[in-house]
């Protein structure tokens, strides 16, 4: 795998022999184009990895060498699945990998824009494939589900969001499934420059639309902003200045629910 002696064609790697190259990523613009980024930075690729890997959060993974990146796939959290099903495990993380990989050569070379929903329908029809191929006994499940992500009751709709802040501004992300952890529909985009705590009460009025857009009526929003799902949680706590306004909004817009729920991962 070329990725694990960073000998990938990203424009990181270009620059040392072409210094006029643009070093940006063009899927967002944000960031350098580089392994870590292209597969688990940029907004893209975290609602793919979240998306397609079991609700997998590639936040907080760090990757000192390239080398890394295979090591985090041959040796995936535990947290995913039970440990006899690691096979599929790793099996499923490659084919995220190469399905980032995929769009990114689409928009360089033919300026075809991404699809998230497509693009996690490839990687489950692959891993079928394949499994079904190496171990006709193994029948894999529909929707793997992780252990840290737990499906919404019957008739609700979960969405889940996440927030990347960088320098240059922000990027927010929003997965929808059903009781059945199917994934339903996947949202990014990028957001201007704020405050970590402002982006994400963004994210979470972003989502609040979105589903009042798609006409679901029983919703839970979940994400890992403490400071934001706190006093969303208990309207009694107080919340950050820079966030009242959004949180009155998110608590206004509540209304246009039969069910709503908050909940902090």
């Amino acid at each position: 795998m070329r990725v694990s002696v960073n000998a990938m064609p990203t424009k990181a790697n270009l620059q040392v022999w072409l210094s006029h190259v643009d070093v940006s990523y063009l899927l967002c613009n944000a960031e350098i184009e580089d392994s870590e980024h292209i597969f688990f930075r940029c907004p893209f690729a975290r609602a793919l990895w979240s998306a397609a890997c079991w609700g997998l959060q590639v936040d907080n993974v760090n990757f000192t060498l390239a080398k890394d990146i295979v090591s985090f796939i041959m040796e995936p959290p535990v947290s995913l699945i039970p440990a006899h099903e690691t096979w599929s495990v790793s099996l499923n993380m490659a084919l995220v990998i190469e399905e980032i990989w995929m769009p990114r050569n689409l928009k360089q070379f033919s300026n075809i824009d991404l699809d998230a929903m497509k693009a996690r329908q490839n990687i489950q029809t692959r891993f079928n494939e394949i499994v079904n191929v190496f171990s006709s006994a193994y029948q894999p499940p529909k929707e793997l589900r992780s252990k840290t992500w737990s499906p919404p009751p019957f008739g609700c709709i979960k969405l889940n969001v996440d927030v990347a802040t960088r320098s240059l501004g922000s990027a927010l992300a929003v997965v929808a499934r059903n009781h059945f952890a199917e994934v339903l529909l996947i949202w990014a985009k990028k957001h201007h420059n704020s405050s970590p705590a402002t982006a994400e009460a963004k994210s979470v009025y972003w989502a609040m639309n979105l589903a009042v857009k798609e006409g679901w009526k029983s919703v839970i929003f979940e994400g890992d902003a403490e400071n934001c799902f706190d006093p969303l949680i208990n309207p009694d706590l107080s919340h950050e200045w820079h966030t009242h306004n959004i949180i009155c909004n998110i608590r206004s817009l509540a209304a246009a629910f039969d069910f709503v729920n908050f909940c902090w991962v």
